[in-house]
C-alpha cells in the first residue's frame, strides 16, 4: 500500500500513473492541501510516492523539490526534506541526465509542462515542439536552490555547493538565452 495520495481524476485516464496520480499538479496539491487536518500524512505520502518513483515523477516538469521546501517552511520543520535529500538529488540528477543540453538549459516538449501550447507559442498545426522552455528551466533552478538549502541544513557541504552552483548557472542561462529584453520566451 502507498498510503493516501491525491489525484484530480475520478476515473482512470491514459496519462495517469500509479493510482491515477500525475506529478504535474503536485505544487498546487501540496499548497492547497496544507489545511487538511491530516495534512502531514496525506501530503508526505503523496510526495514520497513520486520521490520513490512508485508513480512517474519525470513525465511533467515540476518544482517538486521547491514544493517540498515550501511545505517544510510552512510546517516550521525541515526534517521531512532532510530525510529525503538523497531522493531529491536522485530526482534532479535523472532529469539532468535526460534533459540538460550542452548550452546549459534543459530541453522539453510542449506538453511536458502540463501547459500544452500556452507558453511556447508553437501551436502551428498543434504539433508538439521540443525546445528550451522557461517553465522547465525555472522549475529546475528552483529545485537546485532548494536542494542546496536542504543540504546546508543537513551539513552536507559538497551537495550544498554543487547545487548552489547549478542554480546560479541555470539562472544565468535562463536570463542570457531565454530573455529577449521584454519577455522570457521558449526557443524551438
Amino acid at each position: 500500500i502507498d498510503g493516501t495520495v491525491i489525484t484530480e481524476f475520478l476515473v482512470p485516464v491514459s496519462w495517469g500513473s500509479t493510482h491515477d496520480t500525475i506529478v504535474a499538479a503536485i505544487d498546487f496539491q501540496v499548497s492547497d492541501g496544507k489545511w487538511l487536518k491530516i495534512a502531514p500524512e496525506v501530503i508526505e505520502n503523496h510526495i514520497e510516492l513520486f520521490l520513490n518513483e512508485k508513480s512517474d515523477p519525470y513525465r511533467y516538469s515540476t518544482p517538486i523539490v521547491n514544493t517540498i521546501f515550501n511545505y517544510c517552511l510552512y510546517k516550521g520543520d525541515f526534517g521531512f526534506g532532510i530525510k529525503n535529500l538523497d531522493l531529491m538529488v536522485n530526482y534532479y540528477n535523472k532529469v539532468e541526465d535526460a534533459r540538460l543540453m550542452p548550452c546549459g538549459l534543459f530541453c522539453g516538449k510542449d506538453d511536458d509542462d502540463a501547459m500544452e501550447f500556452t507558453v511556447s507559442g508553437s501551436s502551428i498545426g498543434l504539433n508538439l515542439q521540443k525546445g528550451y522552455r522557461t517553465t522547465l528551466n525555472s522549475c529546475m533552478a528552483a529545485n537546485a536552490l532548494a536542494i542546496s538549502k536542504f543540504a546546508e541544513m543537513a551539513n552536507r557541504d559538497d551537495i550544498k555547493e554543487l547545487f548552489f552552483e547549478k542554480y546560479l548557472n541555470l539562472k544565468d542561462k535562463i536570463n542570457e538565452i531565454l530573455w529577449d529584453g521584454t519577455f522570457y520566451k521558449s526557443i524551438h
